[in-house]
């Protein structure tokens, strides 16, 4: 690999022989008909050669080059807890964050229910500048509890754009509809950070609302969950009017949803909307 002038290695393969390059690979596609060996090792099974599997996949993703330089700058740690290395570390929602790294040059934050704003793992990951961004509805508690001094703390509302540290940033209005979880009084909201031309929109809790099909963004990370957000079927409906380049499933399979709401979202929106590529980076081992 290390021979390869690439940006991203992307292989595909059916039998025992392909182990090896799978395991440098950054993605490895197995196909249905492969051995179950090369399966375990694989970022996802596609369909089988019989089925033009890897023709149907390269059609799919004819902008392959784009999408994967645009998110493998992108972890989710767990949940909606999502890091976003732009040169400047950016991180949305800190959870469940396992050790002390102190990196964060900024921190989004898109409503202050506790997994979504968690005092503790920001002071894992603040630095003397690290700046927090949050919705203004959030400002007592922010100010109150987290360890981020008030000058370095942005509030923000719905609707609005700013220019932050040289980044763009679009807020925009995330609530459900006929729930009391999320209301849109609330004025929580996601973001749409675009920085070096390309656009990041981190949903936050919300249904399929007008105000999020509107997002013209490149990455889209939206909860596929249910129960406090849009389910995995409902999230279709946000690919097709939004029609970003790239999806990325969050908030499922582990406080809300199941962990097959990912795979399922992947499965149905790949045949409503063939030019939308999605891609799974929740991890539960």
């Amino acid at each position: 690999k290390e021979y390869l002038a690439c940006d991203r290695l992307v292989v595909f393969g059916d039998q025992k022989n392909d182990m090896d390059l799978f395991k440098v690979a950054d993605e490895c596609y197995a196909v249905d008909n492969a051995v179950d060996e090369l399966k375990a090792l694989a970022t996802d099974i596609i369909k089988a050669n019989d089925e033009d599997g890897v023709a149907q996949w390269l059609t799919q993703n004819s902008n392959l080059k784009g999408a994967f330089t645009m998110t493998n700058n992108i972890t989710i740690n767990t949940h909606s807890s999502i890091r976003l290395d732009l040169g400047d570390i950016i991180y949305f929602d800190p959870f469940e964050i396992k050790e002390e790294v102190h990196d964060a040059d900024m921190i989004f934050v898109t409503h202050d229910h506790f997994d979504h704003f968690s005092p503790d793992d920001i002071a894992k990951i603040t630095k003397e500048d690290t700046l927090i961004i949050a919705p203004e509805s959030t400002k007592e508690n922010v100010l109150k509890n987290s360890c981020i001094k008030e000058e370095n703390c942005i509030f923000v509302v719905p609707e609005k754009n700013y220019e932050i540290e040289g980044l763009l940033v679009e807020v925009v209005r995330s609530y459900n509809i006929g729930r009391e979880f999320h209301t849109k009084e609330m004025n929580w909201c996601g973001y749409v950070v675009t920085a070096d031309g390309v656009s990041y929109y981190v949903a936050g809790d919300t249904d399929v609302v007008p105000e999020i099909c509107k997002v013209q963004c490149d990455v889209a990370m939206i909860p596929v969950g249910g129960t406090y957000t849009m389910n995995h079927e409902e999230a279709v409906e946000f690919a097709k009017q939004a029609a970003p380049t790239v999806v990325i499933p969050t908030h499922y399979g582990t406080l809300a949803g199941e962990k097959t709401n990912g795979p399922d979202f992947k499965k149905l929106c790949e045949e409503a909307c063939p030019s939308v590529r999605v891609e799974l980076k929740l991890n539960f081992d």
